[in-house]
């Protein structure tokens, strides 16, 4: 009896439970999600070409990569992320959000965003001007 009562409630509290949580990239990393909309892979859509050449500048940035297609989530890599996101960073089909290490959107954009784009408005944030100015060079 006492087993059918723990089963029941961990049924009955979801799955969710065992999704990953957006808030563990706060203070970490700026997220990036592509929506892909093509009939291919993620990996081989054009979104991934134009931000797959772009791995240091990306890594400098502490800039992660997601694509959304068919709503699901996928990493950089293409495999399939269990990540629960709050609607406001979903893009429109076909386009982009790119959110702050502060889990603000700092931009939202119809279409797939050119990725020197994407860096002018990361190197303009306060934070990433910080970053820059402790790890440069004497």
């Amino acid at each position: 009896m006492r087993i059918t009562v723990v089963i029941i409630a961990v049924l009955l509290s979801g799955f969710s439970a065992w999704a990953q949580d957006i808030r563990d990239y706060r203070w970490k990393n700026r997220l990036l999600f592509l929506s892909v909309n093509q009939a291919v892979t993620v990996t081989a859509s054009e979104a991934a070409g134009k931000y797959m050449t772009q791995k240091k500048a990306m890594s400098e940035r502490e800039l992660l990569l997601f694509f959304i297609k068919d709503d699901a989530i996928f990493d950089a890599a293409g495999n399939s992320v269990d990540l629960e996101l709050p609607a406001q960073y979903y893009p429109v089909a076909g386009g982009t959000v790119l959110v702050g290490k502060d889990g603000g959107v700092k931009l939202l954009q119809k279409g797939i965003a050119d990725p020197v784009r994407i860096f002018e408005v990361i190197d303009g944030m306060p934070m990433r001007r910080a970053e820059m100015r402790r790890k440069k060079p004497d």
